[in-house]
Formats: C-alpha cells, sequence, structure tokens
C-alpha cells in the first residue's frame, strides 16, 4: 500500500510559519502559518510516525520492541504484520482476507493506493513460489548497480579471489577517504592482483 501525501497527515503541536511561494499573493510578504507536518518541516516524520502508531494501535496492533517500524497483531492464532517504511504499508498474513479488511480500514484513515502483491521492498526483489511454498529475496539489481559505480561490473568470479603466496602489508595511512568509503561513494582501496584471463 502506498500513502499519498503521508507527511501532512500529522498535526503538529507547535506554531510554525512558511514564507509564501512568490506565486502567492499575500500581502507584505506576511509569512503563513501552518498546522500540518509537512516533508519540508523537521517534525515532519516524528509528527507523521505519532499518527500512524496511534491509528495502527486503533486496529489493535502493538509496535515491536526492536523495530518501531513493525506491527503486530495476533488474533484467533493469526498472525498479522504491517511494516511501514516513510508511505509505503507492507502487510503480511497467512490469509488474504484479513489482509483486504485492514485495507479498507487503512483506506478509511488514509488516502492510499493499493500496489498489489509484493514485488519490491527497499531495493529487495521478492519471488513467490506458492506451489512450493517457498518466498526468494533477491538483491541482484543493488548489487548490480554497486558493481557498476565501481567500475567493476566486468569482472569475473573466481573459486579463490585470494593470492596464494602473497604477503599483505599494513598501510600507514588508508588509500581512500574514510567517510566517502562508508558512503559508497570512492572506489575504495585498489586491490592489487593477477589477472585471471
Amino acid at each position: 500500500m502506498d500513502l499519498k501525501s503521508a507527511y501532512l497527515n500529522g498535526e503538529l503541536e507547535e506554531e510554525i510559519y512558511m514564507e509564501p511561494s512568490p506565486q502567492f499573493p499575500c500581502p507584505r510578504r506576511h509569512g503563513t502559518q501552518t498546522q500540518q507536518g509537512g516533508l519540508r518541516t523537521k517534525q515532519g516524520g516524528r509528527v507523521w510516525y505519532k499518527n500512524v502508531k496511534a491509528e495502527l494501535e486503533s486496529m489493535e496492533y502493538t509496535r515491536t520492541k526492536a523495530v518501531h517500524a513493525v506491527f503486530v497483531r495476533l488474533r484467533d492464532g493469526v498472525v498479522f504484520i504491517i511494516v511501514v517504511y516513510a508511505d509505503d504499508f507492507t502487510m503480511v498474513c497467512r490469509d488474504i482476507k484479513f489482509i483486504e479488511g485492514d485495507k479498507e480500514a487503512l483506506k478509511r484513515a488514509y488516502y492510499m493506493t493499493d500496489q498489489g502483491e509484493l514485488a519490491w521492498i527497499l531495493g529487495i526483489h521478492v519471488t513467490r513460489d506458492r506451489e512450493a511454498g517457498r518466498i526468494e529475496l533477491s538483491q541482484q539489481k543493488h548489487i548490480e548497480e554497486i558493481l557498476e559505480r565501481f567500475g567493476k561490473s566486468d569482472v569475473r568470479p573466481i573459486s579463490t579471489p585470494a593470492l596464494t603466496n602473497e604477503h599483505l602489508t599494513k598501510l600507514s595511512s588508508p588509500e581512500a577517504d574514510v567517510k566517502a568509503y562508508q558512503r559508497g561513494r570512492s572506489p575504495g582501496p585498489r586491490i592489487r592482483h593477477r589477472s585471471t584471463r
């Protein structure tokens, strides 16, 4: 499920004034007050989360202690799971009729669109084999994007990537900018190896 304008559903507790757009006729450039927790406010995410948490709790869901974006409900021996990521809801249950009921309840509370059966979540491709009762998760697309970003799209796998009789020496300083490397923006340290072609 995809929720439209999610951050506008939260009511701000503070008074926030925004400068109007030049196209908006406003005498003497007065500020305009907003009560909604819009996307561009620092409080937007917090007030949206409080709003959706309260709505799910009214539907008898409980937030898990380990991951605050995961809500669980147990009713008549059936487990329902809803995962909230920004404005996307992923719903899991053994019986589709229970999911349909919760979808309708959420549509009454928010303007939502049904995205159908789950195929992608956070860059992970989800495929099902219903006959075998199996769900597969793949990050192939993500891996290919990383290889392309670092210019390694044409690398070939080998059974033993480490070089035999290679003696590593300690570097006096890093070969890459640590912060850029952690963000995935740097090609990282240069690895010296023999050609396997």
